[in-house]
């Protein structure tokens, strides 16, 4: 049904739905060919995210398992450098997912987080959310959830922008295979992108 309109009749309907809900901010990711479908509506570009693929291979780790009673505070964390309250998709990967949730502690205090899902065909790493100041424990959380996935293929999505997550990737044998836009309409989140080493995925954002 492509080149039917189908696809632009489906975002018109998303958009009337959100927008029914009083939901003035709507993001998505595009691939680079398809950005001027989503211009059609009002959708912006904001960033590029650069899509890796690795095969996750074992290492040691100072991350601790996320246990639910700190759910709260990773998801304060996650507020702070992603403008908006996610607090309810958090809770549902952690319910999926629990044995691919790791933190970090610096002073006391969350100073970084990881989430992944999937399955033993394949997994996907994110939200991955790091303190900028003490990005070594980027390295640690990786190396943590990786643990888990033993010679399976992973995929992660990351800020362009956040270099730092690029290297440590790139030293973990993932390579690059391609960009997706981040699009807004209706404003954009004020985020912190050097905070953010991978989103939670295309769909999630």
């Amino acid at each position: 049904m492509r080149g039917q309109g189908v696809g632009g009749q489906l975002i018109d309907r998303a958009i009337s739905y959100i927008e029914a809900k009083k939901i003035s901010k709507i993001g998505l990711h595009s691939y680079l060919s398809t950005r001027s479908l989503y211009e059609k509506f009002g959708f912006l570009e904001n960033a590029l995210f650069v899509r890796y693929v690795g095969k996750a291979e074992a290492g040691c780790s100072v991350a601790k398992r996320l246990r639910l009673n700190c759910l709260n505070e990773v998801a304060k964390f996650d507020r702070d450098r992603f403008g908006a309250d996610r607090t309810r998709l958090l809770e549902l990967l952690y319910r999926d997912y629990p044995d691919l949730c790791f933190v970090v502690e610096h002073h006391g205090r969350v100073s970084g987080y990881i989430f992944a899902k999937g399955s033993q065909s394949g997994y996907e790493i994110g939200p991955w959310v790091c303190n900028h100041e003490t990005y070594q424990f980027a390295e640690a959380l990786l190396e943590a959830t990786l643990n888990k996935m033993k010679g399976k293929t992973v995929e992660v999505t990351v800020p362009e922008e956040n270099r730092r997550a690029d290297q440590v990737l790139t030293e973990s044998g993932f390579s690059s295979v391609g960009k997706v836009a981040e699009m807004f309409r209706g404003g954009v989140l004020r985020r912190r992108l050097d905070s953010i080493f991978a989103v939670g995925g295309l769909e999630k954002g």
